[in-house]
């Protein structure tokens, strides 16, 4: 979900430490030491050897979906069937057409179909997935506007957005928001960036925590991964309950911030900049987040090995040890299977999840 940005060459450059996050909720929490941690080992179910996938998911436990934000061969989705070990026909054409996608850095799925969001279109594209095995059928349902950008969202609803990283919007001192599609309308704001709203944060510091968003399938609660701190904060959507909690690691963000020709500031990563939290899974019962605590010299900075799993409530539950570095992985529904994929070495495994 990375932004390919181009700069003057005239700037200048400090170094970002943003402060604790403050908001009205519960008081920030160390978090417990995990009570298992087991060392995971998965079996190959095929090599990807024509398509380079950014992200993996499961759909309803019986497709692998291989998503590429910037599109292989003129489409952003392989389909894998696991029970018939075929690819049956792409879908999601590249392309700025009703129905295509130029690009995108959010995307889920629903009951018989796929969203994604474009932030160069500025929309939600709705993609059918009840005829997938016909090759050339039309798979395109509408297109609702979004407008601004944001750095991540999720589906509410057919017409209903939960987003986050609206950070551009000056005005915008909230970490979440709900999008009326059919409207426009921003409204039920949550999680504030500062506790106190006389002090809101800059720019820099809003970018700073820039997080992951991921909604419980009951659409009762989210959790916010943070990209630059090995921390968590889960918000009930019905209570407003906020809880965050922080990491074993205990690392702030530690950004640089550029100051362009225009005099904007805006924060990014520096060589001592940490990358905390990757990919990331849910279920109705936990959270799986990809951890990296790589340094950006390394070359595993976007992919990790170990995966962290908390309840609903920010318990830890497990933390898991993979074979090799992952750059994404999927997991079923019923927390069963967990699929990963090896950059290195192409393999998509699988290995079972033990209670």
């Amino acid at each position: 979900m990375l932004m390919s940005i181009r700069f003057p060459l005239y700037l200048i450059i400090v170094t970002l430490f943003a402060g604790c996050i403050g908001g009205d909720k519960e008081r920030d929490k160390m978090s417990e030491a995990f009570p298992v941690e087991n060392k995971l080992h998965g079996e190959q179910v095929l090599k990807l050897d024509n398509f380079i996938p950014d992200y993996i998911d499961v759909y309803n436990d019986s497709l692998l979906c291989f998503v590429s934000t910037i599109g292989e061969k003129g489409h952003h989705i392989a389909l894998y069937h696991l029970a018939e070990r075929t690819f049956l026909p792409p879908i999601l054409r590249v392309g700025g057409k009703d129905g295509q996608t130029l690009g995108f850095n959010t995307f889920g799925f629903e009951r018989g179909y796929f969203w994604d969001y474009d932030p160069g279109k500025e929309k939600v594209i709705f993609t059918r997935l009840d005829s997938i095995h016909e090759a050339g059928a039309s798979h395109f349902i509408r297109e609702m506007p979004v407008p601004g950008f944001y750095y991540s969202l999720q589906l509410l609803n057919d017409s209903t957005l939960l987003t986050s990283g609206n950070y551009f919007h000056s005005q915008d001192d909230y970490k979440l928001a709900t999008l009326d599609l059919t409207s426009g309308r921003s409204y039920n704001h949550m999680a504030p960036y500062s506790a106190d709203s006389s002090k809101p944060y800059t720019l820099p510091q809003k970018m700073s925590y820039e997080s992951f968003l991921f909604l419980k399938p009951s659409k009762n609660k989210c959790v916010l991964a943070y990209r630059f701190t090995d921390r968590i904060e889960l918000i009930d959507l019905d209570t407003r309950k906020i809880k965050v909690i922080r990491g074993q690691d205990m690392f702030e963000p530690n950004l640089k911030v550029m100051v362009k020709g225009n005099g904007k500031k805006i924060a990014y990563p520096g060589d001592e900049s940490r990358e905390a939290y990757v990919r990331g899974q849910v279920t109705d019962k936990y959270i799986y987040l990809l951890y990296s605590g790589n340094l950006p010299n390394g070359k595993n900075l976007f992919y990790g090995k170990y995966i962290h799993i908390y309840d609903w409530d920010g318990k830890p539950v497990k933390r898991l040890e993979l074979d090799n570095y992952t750059k994404d992985f999927a997991v079923t529904g019923n927390d069963s299977l967990l699929y990963t994929y090896d950059p290195k070495t192409k393999n998509i495994s699988v290995a079972k999840l033990t209670n």
